[in-house]
């Protein structure tokens, strides 16, 4: 696929400098739910668990790259409208999920096949025309259930915007926008603590934002000998980003199964009884 140095550029800082913190914020979680439980060792099997899991989706995109494709993509629609719907309704959450793959591979489905044939080789393509094919008929079922059913005026012209902004823009550009602009703030004003400045909360997610984009560094190197610097780094932020997504969504959804009030305060920055230390 072909995409400019500028437009390359932008989706790196949106994942790597925007999106990273949000997910960042996960040890601090993690200590809230772990620590009562294990003590101060309680990091230990946090990051082991956190890297075997995102080990694991790696190792599932070299061995099986359409199969993580297909999970990759389900996972972000359940992640993206989960956060991003107001109503959080099983029909809201799959529409405003939806919106960049289906609509994407609708408007641009040249871009979009060459996308997801650069992330999972041959099949890619396949994927693009289904979403953009057969699944838009039910995405455009779903958007207008969505929008008679759902309140809110500013959640509707929220969900206008969006598909705007995945028909016009190319996916790139738009799913950058999106990500960096509006899921990833929303998620870090979710994870703050009353009274936290968003100075404080940035400086609690450095450490382990710099770990993380530590890691993508050796799957570019990898991918730059064989696809070139640009189709490398694309490759590199997508895979690396749904490496991080699976142990992001699993320990969120433990931390809830498990201790559901601890978790919900955790979730929404609420401070938890159990002190971080």
């Amino acid at each position: 696929m072909s995409a400019g140095a500028a437009e390359l550029a932008f989706l790196a800082l949106a994942v790597l400098l925007l999106g990273t913190p949000h997910g960042a914020l996960d040890g601090r979680e993690a200590r809230v739910w772990l620590r009562p439980k294990l003590g101060s060792s309680w990091a230990a099997p946090f990051v082991a668990g956190y890297l075997g899991l995102a080990a694991a989706t790696l190792l599932l995109w070299f061995a099986a790259p359409l199969l993580a494709l297909a999970a990759f993509l389900t996972l972000s629609v359940w992640h993206f409208g989960s956060h991003d719907s107001p109503s959080r309704g099983p029909v809201p959450v799959l529409v405003r999920g939806s919106i960049p793959p289906v609509l994407a591979a609708a408007a641009h489905p040249t871009e979009t096949g060459a996308l997801f044939t650069l992330l999972a080789g041959e099949g890619g393509d396949a994927t693009a025309a289904l979403l953009g094919g057969p699944l838009l008929l039910l995405w455009l079922a779903g958007a207008a259930a969505t929008l008679l059913l759902e309140r809110g005026a500013a959640a509707r012209a929220e969900l206008l915007l969006l598909a705007a902004l995945f028909v016009l823009a190319p996916p790139l550009i738009a799913f950058a926008l999106y990500f960096g602009l509006l899921h990833s703030p929303r998620a870090l004003a979710a994870s703050r603590r009353p009274g936290e400045s968003w100075a404080a909360m940035l400086r609690a997610a450095l450490p382990w934002s710099l770990a993380a984009v530590a890691l993508a560094l050796p799957l570019w190197l990898l991918f730059r000998p064989e696809l070139g610097e640009g189709p490398a780094l694309v490759r590199t932020l997508f895979w690396w980003l749904s490496a991080l997504t699976v142990p992001h969504m699993a320990l969120h959804w433990l931390s809830r199964r498990t201790s559901p009030t601890a978790a919900a305060r955790s979730w929404q920055g609420s401070p938890s009884p159990a002190k971080a230390g």
